[in-house]
């Protein structure tokens, strides 16, 4: 009899233990694993957001099973960094597309490379009309210059022994040369600046125009 009740009390152990282990694998787990693989190369897992993977993706598993992908996280200092290189980016693409929009408008403006061209010649001929009447200046300044060098020449061994009107004449003669060559010199500059900007112009605009107009 008791033979017959240690056997009944070993099955049912027995028994118990397995519909333990039988609950235990049908039961999802409860937490979630994170696992990466960490800049040295190893792989890691762990119930919590892995530290040495904070700079990177970090796989976790759902206790349903599903996977999603998570990270990486940034320090203040990092997110202000991001912050600021994507606000440098936008500018990027905005002067990217305003330029585009200011090409557009230039070939509607400027349909051909004839017009185009047009426009240039009248732009560098009004600056060339103003180097001719500065140049006008100057050949009065020169004649000018003539004769107050005729009324010098009396004074040539002491000029200091001319009179105070000549030499101031001289004195206002020597200041407008030097304005009306700095003058002569700027518009020069500027003609050069209004070719490069037109030749810019041209180059952007080149794809808007027909083969044959291009050329």
């Amino acid at each position: 009899m008791m033979r017959k009740d240690c056997c009944a009390a070993a099955l049912a152990v027995v028994m118990l233990a397995s519909a333990g282990a039988s609950h235990a694998q049908k039961s999802p787990a409860t937490s979630m694993v994170y696992s990466c693989v960490d800049a040295g190369g190893r792989r890691l897992t762990a119930d919590r957001p892995i530290a040495a993977c904070a700079d990177r993706e970090q796989q976790v598993t759902l206790p349903g099973g599903a996977v999603r992908t998570v990270g990486p996280t940034y320090s203040e200092r990092e997110r202000a960094e991001q912050a600021a290189q994507q606000r440098r980016e936008a500018e990027e693409r905005y002067r990217a597309n305003d330029s585009k929009r200011r090409e557009r408008a230039l070939a509607t403006r400027y349909p051909s490379k004839a017009a185009h061209d047009a426009e240039r010649g009248e732009a560098v001929d009004v600056l060339r009309a103003q180097i001719r009447i500065v140049q006008e200046r100057r050949s009065f300044l020169l004649e000018d210059r003539k004769k107050i060098d005729q009324d010098m020449e009396f004074y040539r061994k002491d000029p200091s022994k001319a009179p105070a009107l000549l030499q101031s004449r001289l004195d206002s003669n020597r200041r407008d040369f030097k304005e009306v060559d700095e003058q002569i010199a700027t518009i020069n500059e500027e003609i050069k600046a209004t070719n490069l900007r037109f030749d810019e112009e041209a180059q952007s605009l080149r794809p808007y125009w027909t083969p044959a107009a291009a050329k």
